[in-house]
């Protein structure tokens, strides 16, 4: 997929965060978006994403063929994962895993039990995660986006609250995971894009 920006600026009041942004990501390349914190890290992958809309310019999104997507559908093609995203603290992980793989395909084929294998955490898909540790919930939260079949992945800050074991998970995860994917990591630590082939300072845009 390509992902084309042209003149964007975000607002906030009367400040600009950053504006006449101009790049082109595409194919299957890992990009990292660095920059202090409140510099408009998040709110710029938030952008990319269509999370968020430009207070001016304009994204648009091609497929492989060159043909404009609707980024009103464009949804089903990204995954996405930050640590401020809220997860129904009632529900069981389990049910959690079940509902969100009812609307999302899954990247391969694996039951619940191998999922929280996968992501470290065995036996606990019955436990309601207002039990889970910061860590715990972090692991469910990346395992949910990076197990999805998208064609996009946006990780916001992704080894917060994860502790030394947890960094080295989502490290391989990673290299294992989203080779011949998208990627765009949202980050000032470099180890956390450390696998990514362009840096972007968000602060240039300034």
């Amino acid at each position: 997929m390509l992902i084309h920006l042209e003149s964007i600026g975000k607002r906030f009041l009367k400040d600009w965060i950053f504006r006449n942004v101009n790049l082109e990501f595409e194919g299957t390349k890992k990009y990292a978006i660095t920059g202090l914190n409140g510099s408009g890290k998040s709110t710029f992958l938030q952008l990319l994403a269509g999370l968020s809309i430009p207070t001016e310019g304009k994204i648009s999104y091609r497929d492989e063929a060159g043909i404009v997507l609707d980024p009103d559908n464009i949804s089903l093609q990204f995954s996405y994962s930050a640590p401020y995203q809220e997860l129904p603290e009632e529900l069981t992980a389990e049910e959690i895993f079940d509902f969100h793989f009812n609307f999302r395909n899954k990247a391969s084929s694996f039951d619940q039990k191998v999922f929280f294998e996968m992501i470290e955490l065995p036996n606990q898909q019955n436990k309601q995660v207002k039990y889970f540790s910061s860590g715990m919930k972090q692991r469910l939260k990346l395992g949910l986006c990076l197990f999805t079949d998208s064609k996009v992945y946006f990780l916001d800050e992704p080894t917060t609250n994860l502790d030394r074991n947890g960094i080295e998970w989502y490290k391989r995860l990673i290299s294992e995971r989203i080779s011949d994917k998208s990627l765009f990591i949202s980050s000032n630590i470099e180890e956390e894009y450390q696998l990514c082939d362009t840096v972007i300072q968000i602060s240039d845009y300034k």
